[in-house]
């Protein structure tokens, strides 16, 4: 067996296909399956290349085997390449797709383009692209139709024929236009527990328990649904799987969409005992296997907690507890709101009503979770008034069998689920704040028995020596410094060319394009361009900037109104620019005639733009038709990181994208009108640019 801790954080620099056998940082070596020699190591974090053959089975890396220990815990930190990653046709002919990426977004002239291609130091990734192509041009694509692209956690096998059949996983599932979901492995089932996941760096652990296995997210502050490192959230229970000897994996099956280059990064990979964590309810702050003897009433909890039998009267026994009268109720205080709530249920034959309480304030106050054999049932009691808030039938209790009630809750919206099925998920804000617990059962049954209750924080520090990597950008989100340049887009109505802003004295410059950005004379920047005639191409403005090595930029940007019965395309963006030659340019996009948003990023280096190596996000509805959105980029010329609405969406190191790649010198920041997959803007509308420093 592997010796512990496994500590790999890729500081050494490995070839392509040459990666697996090699020495992990602490010694172990790295095994897996590398079918088309696409793993490496380059910058301090190992890379897993784009899949021209996807599927499971092809390209992952794993460590061990190790004997089964509870708290014995698997973290990794790693950016997936796309977390809307899937198969599928490349949606145009072999010769079209070819033409386009000739073409590019007409920036650059054909010519041009085919030079910058010549030179480029990736003609294999290119080629390996067109194969790809010629595979999945509509006519010729036959599948397999593969929607989960990335595995990682604990499995039975070094390479597992599909880690969606074995083991203790996390999974990415595409899910657009709410671009990807975090999946948990239940009871043999896959349980969602993070929807709308954006594409960030994203730390997953996966802690061992005697039987089964928890699960644990973070990421940067204010990412949807996840702790903020170096907190994790609870995810979910697997309370399931006895296998003794398990490896440490991760897995890929398919990288990017339609035929586009993405690449994932891991960054930090370790194994380690965790004593503090090596109970059976691991970091709960609340717990009880509801076994022994006697009453429930007055009893005490595993992990503090006393029962308060409020109604009826429940027994313990050495399966777990059972209800011994009719309308039984008991309480637990707590003074820590829960983010993670779970208890197993064992029924027989005939099955009674039970119900799952959280937010209890008293026993007038509280959500239920009810279920029984003919479905579920949402509820809330609210000084002393019932209100059913859902129905469901899809998911019961079903006779003789051991069920798995989770609810997972953030203090907006919470999710609940019985042996990895999902039986509602709602966001409501009502008793947020209230930790109480409790169990209802609504009838005697001596045979029916709750057993294993356990309550989480919604967030638990990770312990330091887990704290191998940090995600990048920890502390960009409330920055307080002053913006070296302010611009209010006021002044009468005229290009914006020649235009002095409004604090900073910096001149604004038109950096490219054909079309035109122009002050509306109302205190707006707009695109000119509407549904009849839209903004043709990419044209960029900018002003000049002194801090070569960070630039923070954000301004507000309305979309246009939507056009009824017209196509209706919005590009607004931010461009970070060293010259003519080399930039990136970050927008959003919506469009109707897809569904939901997105933010692109755009990369010219030494004259040449790789269409298909653009990497996006998809970012559902948090950017709307004719509705202001805040869109702020933190850029140090080589790390970015892209916030719609303060909320962190899409990070990438230009590293991730172009390994060869030296960091750009920012010298001009500014806004874009961005050309992209549908066309051109039709007038969005920018308000409120600021830069600043790091």
């Amino acid at each position: 067996m592997s010796q512990l801790p496994l500590i790999d954080t890729y500081p050494d620099s490995q070839a392509s296909g040459q990666t697996l056998g090699t020495p992990s940082s602490s010694g172990e070596l790295r095994q897996g399956i590398d079918q088309e020699g696409g793993i490496s190591i380059d910058q301090d974090a190992l890379r897993i290349a784009f899949l021209e053959q996807p599927g499971w089975g092809r390209a992952g890396i794993a460590y061990g085997p190790y004997d089964r220990q509870p708290g014995l815990t698997l973290g990794v930190l790693l950016l997936n390449g796309h977390n809307n990653s899937k198969t599928g046709d490349i949606m145009q002919s072999f010769l079209r797709r070819v033409a386009r990426w000739i073409l590019g977004n007409g920036t650059l002239s054909p010519w041009q383009q085919l030079v910058g291609l010549l030179r480029s130091p990736y003609k294999a990734r290119m080629l390996k692209r067109l194969r790809y192509w010629f595979d999945h041009a509509p006519k010729r694509f036959r599948g397999p139709v593969i929607q989960e692209s990335l595995a990682v956690g604990w499995f039975p096998h070094s390479v597992p024929v599909d880690p969606r059949r074995e083991g203790h996983g996390l999974m990415v599932r595409a899910l657009r236009p709410q671009n990807g979901a975090i999946q948990l492995r239940v009871a043999e089932a896959w349980q969602s527990a993070v929807e709308d996941a954006q594409n960030l760096q994203i730390y997953y652990v996966i802690v061992l328990r005697q039987i089964g296995a928890a699960y644990y997210i973070a990421s940067v502050p204010n990412a949807k649904a996840m702790a903020a490192y170096p907190e994790i959230r609870p995810l979910g229970i697997d309370p399931t799987g006895q296998d003794k000897s398990l490896y440490a994996g991760i897995y890929q099956s398919v990288l990017g969409q339609i035929g586009f280059s993405m690449d994932t990064r891991i960054y930090s990979t370790q194994v380690d005992l965790v004593s503090q964590w090596s109970n059976w309810y691991g970091t709960a702050h609340r717990a009880d296997l509801l076994q022994g003897e006697g009453s429930l009433a007055g009893s005490a909890g595993e992990l503090e907690g006393t029962w308060n039998v409020i109604q009826g009267s429940y027994g313990r026994t050495g399966m777990g507890t059972f209800a011994q009268a009719d309308q039984n109720l008991a309480l637990m205080a707590s003074d820590i709101p829960c983010g993670l709530v779970h208890v197993q249920v064992i029924t027989s034959a005939a099955i009674a009503p039970i119900a799952l309480l959280w937010r209890v304030q008293d026993s007038d106050n509280f959500w239920s979770f009810a279920i029984d054999h003919q479905g579920s049932q949402l509820k809330i009691k609210e000084n002393g008034l019932w209100q059913t808030v859902a129905v469901q039938e899809q998911v019961y209790l079903s006779p003789d069998t051991s069920h798995s009630l989770q609810i997972l809750d953030d203090g907006q919206t919470f999710q609940l689920s019985c042996n990895g099925q999902r039986a509602f998920c709602f966001t409501d804000p009502r008793l947020q704040d209230q930790a109480g617990l409790g169990l209802f059962t609504s009838q005697a049954h001596p045979q029916q028995h709750f057993y294993g209750f356990e309550a989480h924080p919604r967030q638990v520090l990770l312990p330091p020596a887990l704290r191998l990597k940090a995600p990048w950008g920890l502390n960009l989100l409330n920055r307080q410094t002053s913006p070296d340049i302010t611009e209010d887009f006021g002044g009468a109505s005229q290009e914006l060319t020649g235009k002095s802003s409004t604090t900073g004295g910096q001149i604004w410059h038109k950096l490219m394009g054909k079309g035109a950005i122009r002050l509306t004379g109302e205190g707006s920047a707009r695109v000119h361009g509407s549904w009849q005639q839209p903004h043709e191409g990419r044209t960029a403005y900018g002003v000049d900037w002194y801090h070569p090595e960070f630039a923070d930029v954000q301004v507000q940007i309305t979309p246009p109104e939507l056009y009824q019965g017209q196509k209706t395309e919005g590009r607004g963006g931010l461009i970070f620019w060293q010259d003519r030659d080399n930039f990136l340019a970050i927008s959003t996009w919506v469009s109707n005639i897809h569904p939901g948003s997105a933010v692109s990023c755009f990369f010219c280096f030494a004259g040449y733009e790789d269409l298909y190596s653009a990497v996006w996000t998809d970012t559902g509805d948090r950017i709307l038709w004719g509705v202001p959105h805040l869109f702020r980029v933190c850029f140090d010329g080589m790390n970015y990181q892209g916030f719609v609405n303060d909320e962190p969406v899409i990070y990438r190191a230009l590293t991730d994208v172009f390994p060869q790649i030296e960091p750009l010198i920012i010298r001009r920041v500014g806004i874009v009108a961005n050309w992209e997959w549908g066309g051109g803007d039709m007038g969005s509308r920018f308000d409120h640019f600021r830069a600043q420093p790091y």
